[in-house]
């Protein structure tokens, strides 16, 4: 098969799987049916009603992404629902064209195609798609920063370097525990990359990912979150 045969079979291939997998994932939903609520439901709601511009919407009870996001929809529940479960598709299968094209081998592509969604449809990912919370944006957002990183893999320049910053900006403020997350890759990447030429590009890199963690850590203690959480964990999970 030539190269130019193969890349418009894969084409085809990905546009099917993908409107299967979109058709699976819509299905679900459907049966779900309805928006489902957490205890904390109503801290993201009271967040997204806060002015963008205020001091409160950025130290609320809860991070401040998943409330820009309810905005979009004014803070309808079932739109809340339809808007997580539309990004969510989107987001993973940017990931999933993305390690497509991060994989070498022809006969690889399409399984990797394969796998990437087929992860998505576990009971991990799509469960949270109703749940009025930062669960399902999170993971989407997790998605989206994979795929930024692989690409930042494939090809070290700035544009994708800041895509980095920005995807690693928003899950950390979409869940405040992401800014450890960023913390452990930061130590991890200049290790790894110490002995490259990509030394310094990764030093960079971890220096972005520590200031994001400084600024999350800051805002979330204005907002008395860690404290706030555990207190909620000691009375709801430990006590009892």
């Amino acid at each position: 098969m030539s190269k130019r045969t193969f890349h418009i079979f894969l084409i085809i291939f990905q546009l099917a799987a993908f409107a299967y997998y979109a058709w699976l994932r819509i299905d679900n939903a459907n049966i779900v049916h309805e928006p489902r609520s957490f205890g904390d439901t109503s801290d993201y709601f009271h967040n997204a009603s806060q002015p963008v511009f205020s001091r409160e919407f950025w130290i609320d009870a809860r991070p401040p992404v998943t409330a820009l996001f309810w905005k979009l929809v004014d803070s309808n529940p079932e739109k809340i629902f339809t808007l997580q479960l539309y990004f969510s598709i989107l987001s993973w299968g940017i990931l999933a064209i993305t390690v497509v094209s991060a994989v070498k081998s022809r006969l690889l592509k399409p399984l990797a195609f394969i796998v990437v969604l087929a992860f998505t449809l576990t009971r991990d990912i799509y469960m949270w798609d109703p749940f009025l919370g930062s669960e399902s944006i999170g993971l989407s957002l997790t998605a989206l920063f994979l795929a930024s990183s692989i690409w930042l893999l494939m090809a070290w320049n700035w544009r994708n370097a800041a895509l980095v910053v920005l995807t690693a900006l928003l899950i950390v403020f979409t869940r405040d525990t992401y800014a450890y997350l960023l913390l452990m890759i930061a130590s991890v990447s200049v290790v790894v990359f110490w002995f490259s030429a990509y030394r310094w590009r990764a030093a960079g890199m971890g220096f972005a990912f520590v200031l994001i963690f400084l600024l999350s850590s800051q805002l979330a203690t204005l907002g008395l979150r860690p404290f706030r959480a555990i207190l909620m964990n000691t009375a709801l999970r430990v006590y009892p």
